[in-house]
């Protein structure tokens, strides 16, 4: 850490009589340590707009600003490929970092959306009609209800209005 020195100079402006005015330019060099400390910093992407829920995020919408090293949060995204394609849980405020917990990837289904339900096999393809009881991404484990019988069961969303059923193991034995 250096020292730097300033040499100040006061000005003293004193009223006379009807406005007039003397400017006394009194150099009074008294000399002023500061310290002067270097911070290190990284860049990270931060949002050019407020975005909602919904809202997708694109290159177009990142802006890249400095933080302080030492005050990063190790759960922000730190890389614009943690949020370009994924879409914010909560509105994000414009500038702020954005927290990984803060984005997640688009639902493909949504609570309540009519899905198709599809259980595949080597030897068999089912295919039915299901009820979202939630939202979920490509990849994500969602409960659907099977609309014909009623029942609740656990799927896979493989894509938009799609979700998988695993087969059951063991299977039946012949």
């Amino acid at each position: 850490m250096g020292v730097l020195r300033i040499i100040a100079t006061r000005h003293l402006r004193i009223g006379l009589g009807a406005g007039l005015g003397l400017l006394l330019a009194a150099a009074a060099h008294a000399e002023t340590a500061v310290q002067v400390a270097s911070v290190a910093t990284i860049d990270v992407p931060t949002l050019a707009r407020m975005l909602r829920p919904g809202d997708i995020i694109n290159s177009g919408d990142i802006v890249w600003t400095q933080v302080p090293r030492d005050r990063l949060n190790p759960m922000i995204v730190t890389d614009a490929v943690g949020l370009i394609g994924r879409t914010p849980k909560r509105p994000l405020r414009i500038g702020d970092p954005v927290r990984d917990v803060d984005v997640q990837m688009p639902s493909a289904v949504k609570r309540n959306d009519l899905v198709d339900l599809s259980l595949s096999t080597p030897f068999l393809q089912i295919t039915t009609q299901g009820k979202a009881l939630e939202d979920g991404p490509v990849g994500a484990a969602i409960r659907v209800q099977n609309v014909r019988s009623g029942k609740t069961i656990e799927g896979i969303v493989i894509g938009p209005g799609n979700v998988a059923i695993r087969p059951p193991l063991g299977g039946a034995h012949s």
